[in-house]
């Protein structure tokens, strides 16, 4: 159940939203699919020098290029990234598309024999591509990859709260929500303590509280 809070102050919210696409290269065709929870670990001499132009590593895309895939199944999916053992000369970046024609980076690390990032919320139906390089000399280097993979909450947060016809004793609030489901809000005076207000419930995207 989604819960709001309101208090009839000045309300803040923000959003950040991200556009992918699903892209393909036949650079990413050796790509290895990802396995969140089992330690991967190879060298990227096995795949070779696919490309140098990867958007995130700049100079650190230069020798071998280790190539693993993962498709997000639902919008909110996360994933986190632990690289150890690599050369210090390494980056590792993630993509949403083959990393040689992708516009962007979803996370990425240079320098150091570990690279440790996340994902932060992905889109459902992407693949994302997990690039580890180097800045030659060394050409190659070894690596183990342990991911885990935290799947999008099933209810999500409302946002862009907002508030109108303010009065002493009542206000008319809406927000935005993702998908359907019940709100739960809860008010009261202003410095109110979560927990201690007036409750209800709204299966719409507005409410009056009196």
């Amino acid at each position: 159940m989604k819960k709001i809070y309101l208090s009839f102050l000045m309300l803040f919210s923000s959003i950040f939203i991200t556009n992918t696409l699903n892209i393909k290269s036949q650079s990413c065709a050796s790509a290895i699919a990802l396995t969140p929870g089992t330690a991967q670990s190879g060298n990227s001499s096995t795949f070779g020098d696919l490309f140098d132009n990867n958007p995130c590593l700049g100079s650190y895309d230069g020798g071998d290029d280790a190539i693993y895939s993962f498709t997000a199944t639902s919008d909110g999916d996360e994933l986190a990234i632990d690289i150890q053992g690599a050369n210090t000369w390494s980056g590792a970046s993630l993509t949403a598309g083959c990393p040689d024609i992708a516009s962007s980076c979803v996370a990425y690390d240079t320098y150091g024999s570990s690279h440790i990032f996340g994902s932060g919320p992905l889109v459902g139906g992407v693949t994302y591509y997990l690039h580890i390089s180097t800045y030659p000399a060394p050409q190659a280097t070894a690596y183990t990859i342990n991911s885990v993979f935290t799947p999008a909450p099933s209810c999500f947060g409302p946002t862009l709260l907002t508030s109108s016809n303010v009065t002493a004793s009542s206000a008319d609030i809406s927000w935005t929500s993702v998908g359907t489901g019940t709100c739960q809000i809860q008010y009261d005076t202003p410095g109110f303590v979560p927990g201690t207000g007036t409750f209800a419930t709204s299966t719409s995207t507005s409410y009056s509280a009196t």
